[in-house]
């Protein structure tokens, strides 16, 4: 197979989308030859240096000239694939050798030889999971949210509802090495989405839907669901959208959460289940002593001090090596059941790293100790 090589400049042709149901470009290269061939779609980002990305490709069908086009002639194809998230490529060592040759694409549409569109392969091939370009959007009751993500479990709900187009878009997906995403807004609260995950099983029986999500993590940030766009329509969920179903684009700030399901981020019953803002002090009704705990300020937290115990030093990825990576309490030094109502917390200013013995500790007297009060006692 003939492999040609396409530069999406965002400078001229805006930022790259696509819809993940047709594959194409425009150039005005000569497009007879290409019927057949694959086409690499790159993209790139402003920056010193400047990133680049593979965004799509596709197998040519179809070629022909442009009618008042942006350029001469077009190719397009039907069995394509979107690449969610984008698949960085600036960094592999034959990079370098590889813009060179391309004039820094400069030349427009291009062959590449054996050599490159192996090397664009095994990017894929290493990229590990990759999105669908559609997703599912649904809701759930939070204590049903919360009750998994708490338990790291996978859940499994029904709905009155046949879920059709979401069974063969797991199909597709499936096929194309590709993970279907599923994102639940707040059941109480429709226009705010919660958590998303991977939609591993539809099963549909007459008028009725079971389904399963694995990998289940918070949305970071706060979004709603007035910022997915439905695939029938084109248009943005309206305000108020109570059904629950519906399959949308997949949106791109999905990215910043991406990870395998074994990389999500740990969290102890003593922290209980993630939010979606960094609100926190409402209790739980998981257990007795949970309290609302945010992902993100965790996060934060962590990037600040590192996933190292402040009290007695134990870096779990050092002493039990890859099973202990990212292993760490966050410890709130103002206690939240005494916080009453809602306050803004402080990643850097008002949590901790700890390790579990230690996070324990601390909360053997009341109010709890000290950070700095535990450590003079192990001295």
């Amino acid at each position: 197979m003939r492999h040609f090589v396409q530069y999406h400049g965002p400078g001229i042709m805006g930022p790259y989308e696509s819809d993940g149901t047709s594959f194409g470009i425009q150039t005005d290269k000569a497009v007879d030859s290409l019927v057949g061939g694959r086409v690499w779609l790159i993209t790139s980002e402003a920056g010193r240096p400047r990133s680049y990305f593979l965004c799509e490709t596709f197998i040519v069908e179809h070629t022909g000239d442009n009618v008042g086009g942006l350029r001469k002639h077009h190719a397009s194809g039907s069995d394509g694939r979107v690449f969610l998230p984008r698949i960085r490529i600036d960094h592999m060592p034959w990079f370098r050798e590889f813009l060179r040759r391309q004039a820094n694409f400069s030349r427009g549409l291009t062959g590449i030889d054996d050599e490159a569109a192996g090397a664009l392969e095994r990017c894929v091939s290493e990229a590990g999971t990759l999105l669908a370009c559609w997703c599912v959007y649904t809701i759930v009751s939070r204590d049903a949210l919360d009750r998994a993500a708490l338990e790291r479990a996978p859940l499994t709900r029904q709905e009155g509802r046949a879920w059709r187009t979401a069974t063969r878009l797991l199909d597709e997906a499936g096929r194309q090495k590709a993970a279907l995403p599923i994102l639940i807004g707040d059941a109480k609260d429709c226009s705010r989405l919660l958590y998303w995950g991977i939609l591993v099983s539809i099963s549909v029986r007459g008028a009725r839907t079971t389904y399963t999500v694995d990998a289940l993590r918070p949305i970071p940030g706060r979004h709603s669901a007035q910022e997915l766009v439905l695939r029938s329509s084109g248009k943005s969920i309206a305000p108020r959208f109570i059904r629950p179903y519906a399959v949308c684009r997949t949106p791109t700030f999905l990215e910043s959460s991406l990870a395998k399901p074994d990389e999500a981020p740990f969290l102890s019953p003593e922290e209980g289940p993630c939010s979606d803002t960094l609100m926190e002090g409402a209790a739980m009704r998981v257990t007795v002593n949970a309290y609302e705990r945010n992902a993100v300020a965790r996060a934060e937290c962590i990037a600040h001090y590192g996933a190292r115990c402040l009290v007695c030093g134990i870096d779990f990825a050092a002493r039990y090596g890859e099973i202990g990576q990212g292993f760490i309490h966050v410890h709130h030094l103002t206690p939240l059941a005494a916080a009453g109502d809602a306050y803004v917390v402080d990643p850097v200013r008002d949590l901790r790293p700890v390790c579990p013995n230690c996070h324990a500790m601390l909360h053997r007297e009341n109010p709890p100790l000290s950070v700095d009060a535990l450590v003079r006692r192990m001295r």
